[in-house]
């Protein structure tokens, strides 16, 4: 009884011990899974990120992907530099460069219910410039 006791003991300290170790990328990670939402269906995530992957083949600007976030679609693009811009600057700079055109229509009228945000970052993708898209169908 003794050594049973010792050892839920030590497999409380190992797991303790774990959950303390955990990097920021790991505590990162677990907050984007717990975060994530089913909200958005997931054929609508693989339809935007179709369209955003078909225009960041080319470039140093790498699109990341999309999640779900509180019943809107977020959008992830990676960028090797800062802009030399304002933060509104970039905001428009978004909406209206990198932001779908109103011709991909299937698009927008796909996302109608749910709001379409982009990040763009460096390095650290909790320090994102984000725009909400305007849908033009709206």
């Amino acid at each position: 009884m003794f050594t049973r006791l010792i050892k839920k003991f030590i497999i409380i300290v190992i797991t303790l011990t774990a959950a303390l170790n955990l990097t920021a990328c790991d505590k990162a990670l677990a907050k984007q899974v717990r975060d994530n939402d089913n909200s958005v269906p997931s054929e609508l995530l693989s339809q935007v990120n179709k369209t955003f992957q078909s225009n960041f083949i080319y470039g140093d600007w790498r699109f990341q992907g999309t999640i779900a976030f509180k019943q809107a679609i977020n959008a992830y693009i990676q960028i090797p530099d800062e802009l030399e811009l304002s933060k509104s600057q970039q905001i428009q700079y978004i909406q209206q460069v990198i932001c779908p055109a109103k011709e991909h229509t299937n698009l927008w009228m796909s996302v109608k219910d749910y709001p379409l945000h982009i990040h763009i970052y460096t390095n650290n993708k909790k320090e994102t410039i984000e725009a909400k898209c305007l849908n033009p169908l709206a």
